[in-house]
């Protein structure tokens, strides 16, 4: 199959040959989406806060809506506590997890350290994305730019490496799902967080659960677009290096002379077919489509073992409405369904690959029953209503 044409978003990024342009280009875009509420005000004001007074202990990020934020309350884990909490995962649990992995190559399964909530109820995607870049005119910093300070800042050392997004389910419209606009919103989203964080930083976007007021086909049909971008972007980034693919000149967070923003937006998106879809690896329901640009992979990208971007999509959830509280957020055993795939991701991001020549340790490291254990980074970086979900 010929290799589909990249996205306008893309082209034009690729156009911006310069790291000023590109920087000017995804700001602009950015905030030019991006949109306040009270909450988000307030919130955005308390996430930065939290990095100023702890940057370096700040290893992962959890940016999205509700279903992040409330990991705090209904999943009783606080933020820069070990994580998941278990009341979202038991040892006993994650040590049936682990007697599960035991003959595999799989490394086990651990409670995580440096994992700040970045959660804000009621967030729809240009919300988060307020977030993120921050409001000159409100004297707001971006969130990003906090964990990732400029270059040549050595009064700020910060530890960064992973973003696990969940935001989408805010937008979400009975008839329509997830409208092209909010597509383009995520899209511009996940682009800016890969162009202003440092290189080697990972994204994972997580899919979106079923609702009782969303019918499961719009879901479906939202998240098989979702899952269809990140294959995009991992085709186009696919590596976690230190390349001038991700460049990092944005760092020097330019404001002045923005123009031209709207070259990040995709226009004229054309609708790929069933066909091209099932070739890609992505699952669509019958009758469903991805309104999103080509799919150029050949296999679904959360199975891919190399890549910066990832797809986990949300676990399957029988009689769902039973794992909802009020229809839309999870109760404590909706989280605890999660943490079984959403935990072993996140370490499996986490985690360096293994020097050149390094003899395979097929079952090696579950000789002991003592796998369940914190797991620290220690390789950090030096330089440093019921609708709302």
């Amino acid at each position: 199959m010929a290799e589909a044409e990249p996205s306008a978003a893309a082209s034009n990024l690729a156009s911006a040959n310069a790291p000023d342009n590109q920087s000017v280009g995804i700001l602009a875009t950015a905030r030019r989406l991006s949109k306040c509420k009270a909450r988000t005000l307030g919130t955005a004001k308390a996430h930065l806060n939290t990095v100023e007074e702890n940057g370096p202990e700040v290893i992962v990020g959890l940016l999205g809506d509700s279903l992040i934020e409330r990991m705090r309350t209904t999943g009783r884990s606080d933020t820069l506590q070990s994580w998941p909490s278990d009341a979202m995962l038991s040892d006993y649990d994650m040590q049936t997890m682990n007697d599960e992995r035991h003959d595999t190559d799989a490394d086990p399964i651990a409670r995580i350290q440096g994992v700040a909530n970045f959660g804000c109820g009621g967030d729809k995607i240009e919300n988060v994305l307020y977030r993120v870049v921050g409001d000159p005119d409100q004297d707001l910093k971006g969130l990003v730019q906090e964990l990732h300070p400029p270059e040549g800042d050595i009064s700020t050392r910060r530890n960064h490496r992973l973003w696990v997004i969940q935001a989408g389910t805010n937008n979400l419209n009975s008839k329509k799902g997830l409208k092209s606009e909010d597509l383009n919103a995520l899209e511009v989203l996940l682009r800016t967080l890969y162009h202003l964080s440092r290189p080697g930083t990972k994204f994972l976007l997580t899919g979106l659960f079923y609702r009782m007021d969303i019918p499961k086909e719009m879901v479906d049909k939202a998240n098989a677009a979702m899952q269809s971008l990140v294959a995009n972007l991992e085709h186009e980034f696919p590596e976690a290096s230190e390349s001038t693919q991700q460049s990092h000149g944005i760092h020097r967070w330019t404001d002045s002379g923005v123009n031209g923003g709207d070259s990040l937006i995709a226009r004229n998106q054309s609708q790929p077919t069933a066909q091209s879809l099932h070739h890609a690896g992505v699952q669509v329901s019958p009758g469903s489509y991805s309104p999103q640009q080509h799919v150029t992979n050949t296999s679904p990208a959360w199975e891919r073992p190399k890549g910066i971007f990832k797809f986990l999509p949300a676990p399957r959830l029988d009689e769902f409405g039973d794992w909802l509280e009020d229809g839309v957020h999870l109760q404590q055993e909706g989280y605890r369904k999660w943490m079984r795939t959403l935990l072993p991701k996140v370490g499996e991001m986490l985690r360096r690959p293994p020097p050149p020549g390094t003899p395979e340790r097929r079952g090696s490291h579950f000789a002991k029953k003592d796998a369940i254990r914190p797991f620290y980074q220690t390789d950090s970086v030096e330089d440093g209503n019921p609708s709302s979900g």
